[in-house]
């Protein structure tokens, strides 16, 4: 079927908890269906004294040279979640993810990412800390309010929601 406009579209949407009432979609027409949730979590070097900590608070994160995947608004976000406790101290904004887990790894920095991402980039040299008081991700699809979405795409966000309940 074609697409003939944008009622016939969705989109794949990540949402930091606190900004979830400031969305505003309804005067787009739009919603918000929410089907994965993702906890914030701290990765540090494996070989750093770090890696032997079994969580972190968000005021201590602040202690530490920090490495920001600047992807989108994950550097913004992460700037206001730490900004109630100082400024933190950036050792390196990159877009670049090989250069941020390196940095990471080789124990330069630490760095915030979630839960769910942290599955797909995995790897031995780095380690996942709990963040105590840290903030959620909202995976979720964003949708026409419109008109209703047609069988493709309800076929596709049940293979989505499918495909993420086995990661």
């Amino acid at each position: 079927e074609k697409f003939n406009n944008y009622n016939d579209a969705i989109g794949l949407l990540s949402v930091p908890d606190y900004q979830l009432d400031s969305l505003n979609l309804c005067k787009y027409n739009l919603s918000f269906q929410p089907f994965h949730e993702s906890e914030s979590i701290v990765c540090v070097g494996k070989n750093t004294p770090l890696s032997k900590r079994s969580s972190f608070k968000l005021n201590e994160i602040i202690e530490h040279p920090f490495v920001i995947y600047d992807s989108g608004q994950s550097a913004e976000i992460i700037e206001h979640v730490l900004a109630p406790f100082g400024k933190p101290n950036i050792y390196l904004k990159t877009s670049n993810l090989k250069l941020y887990r390196e940095t990471i790894a080789n124990g330069l920095a630490i760095g915030i990412t979630t839960s769910f991402l942290e599955n797909f980039e995995k790897n031995d040299s780095v380690v996942s800390i709990p963040l105590e008081e840290g903030y959620k991700f909202h995976l979720g699809f964003l949708y026409s309010t419109e008109k209703s979405p047609n069988l493709a795409i309800l076929d596709f966000i049940s293979e989505i929601k499918s495909l993420i309940k086995r990661i």
